[in-house]
């Protein structure tokens, strides 16, 4: 907790660099779905996770961050919380 501000960002970015690695599959996931935000590509959760072989809620995590939110496609909240209870 007393570690200098730099200590902090540089193991913010190596959990950062992790959760990209092993968790989305590398940045493809993040930046597909940014892009396709940017060009009006409309997309869906679940094709995404399929294609990209990953659990839905780290696609919804991508779209909410991407603030894509087609009309018709209801909102996912993450509960990161209760998922360890």
């Amino acid at each position: 907790m007393n570690e200098p501000k730099s200590k902090k960002d540089q193991r913010e970015r190596e959990a950062n660099k992790f959760a990209n690695s092993y968790l989305f599959k590398g940045d493809d996931l993040r930046k597909e779905v940014f892009e396709n935000v940017r060009e009006g590509v409309f997309m869906t959760a679940s094709d995404m996770a399929e294609k990209y072989k990953v659990n839905i809620i780290f696609v919804a995590y991508w779209f909410i961050k991407a603030q894509y939110q087609p009309t018709f496609q209801k909102r996912v909240h993450i509960d990161f919380v209760s998922l360890y209870q």
